[in-house]
């Protein structure tokens, strides 16, 4: 797993849809089904129980990012598909499996995200699959959400696909749900929208997560109630989409003398290029050029390490 560096053979089970997800994956020799026979080995460790074996803290939690990455034929495929989607794309996720305890304050009714749709510019496009889908013909025209359900190959390589599309997307919105760790372990922008209570691994009154530096939280101020949240959402996202270049702009650096009309003098562009710049919202520590996220580790039993990777049905 990312962030440590064993003398032995790592083996990992994890449940099967996640196996082509993980295949690859740093520190992992070999992956097995949960539910398949093991191989022998000598010692086990149950995942949430790796932080406490560590002594990671919040401080320490290993967030480099990406840990995962979507395979690149995937991700020319999906482009290809949705390059005639044009705008801001918006992916987006609002129910989890009605099978987890926690469901019923986590999932989020398709209908909370209408403020998103009335940014000028979004697109969203649905990331759901199963559970939740027939959410999508009860908005009986309400607002637009592009469904992609239809359109992958094998149902066996979900992740997979959901990661492609994600790499084709400017932001992602989702609720407490394996999308999110999802889009966090690959280090793309990524809100998510959270009960006022929610899971332990959100932690409490922080708008970042110490797992996925590249994740933005969204709380509910009062439990049960969306539209506050999804409010401040869609107000942040018209600015994002305000910011962005138009079509075919093209960034071309300039000397602060230019914008006045006056001539270059040698040093105004080193001049600029050192003027102060502001700080990022979030420090995001990537290995290399990608700018992607990675896991985290957590504090004593169960604080999760290694148990960032999404979780199959949640």
């Amino acid at each position: 797993m990312p962030g440590w560096s064993s003398g032995g053979v790592v083996i990992l089970a994890a449940q099967g849809p996640l196996l082509p997800l993980l295949t690859g994956g740093e520190g992992i020799d070999r992956l097995v089904a949960r539910d398949a026979s093991l191989p022998d080995f000598d010692v086990h460790y149950p995942l949430m129980s790796l932080p406490g074996l560590f002594g990671t803290t919040l401080v320490t939690i290993p967030a480099e990012v990406p840990y995962l990455r979507a395979e690149p034929a995937r991700v020319e495929r999906w482009r290809s598909a949705l390059e005639p989607i044009r705008g801001f794309r918006v992916g987006i996720a609002w129910q989890g499996s009605p099978t987890n305890p926690d469901d019923r304050r986590r999932s989020i009714p398709l209908v909370q995200f209408a403020p998103l749709a009335r940014v000028e510019g979004v697109r969203l496009i649905s990331l759901q699959r199963g559970t939740g889908l027939e959410q999508l013909r009860a908005l009986d025209g309400r607002f637009p959400v592009i469904d992609l359900a239809g359109r992958s190959g094998d149902p066996g390589a979900s992740f997979l696909d959901t990661a492609a599309i994600m790499a084709n997307l400017d932001l992602v919105v989702t609720c407490d749900t394996s999308v999110a760790h999802l889009a966090g372990a690959l280090g793309f922008p990524t809100w998510v929208a959270l009960a006022a209570v929610p899971d332990w691994r959100w932690l409490l009154d922080r708008e970042d997560s110490p797992w996925y530096p590249t994740l933005r939280l969204f709380r509910q101020v009062h439990q049960g109630i969306w539209v506050e949240p999804f409010e401040r959402m869609a107000r942040m996202l018209g600015d994002r989409v305000a910011a962005r270049p138009g079509p075919g702009s093209i960034a071309v650096a300039i000397t602060p003398g230019e914008l006045r009309g006056e001539d270059h003098h040698p040093g105004d562009q080193e001049r600029a290029d050192h003027r102060p710049r502001a700080a990022p919202r979030l420090p995001v520590r990537t290995r290399g050029p990608d700018r992607r996220a990675r896991p985290p580790g957590g504090a004593p039993r169960g604080n999760g390490g290694a148990c960032r990777a999404p979780q199959a049905g949640q």
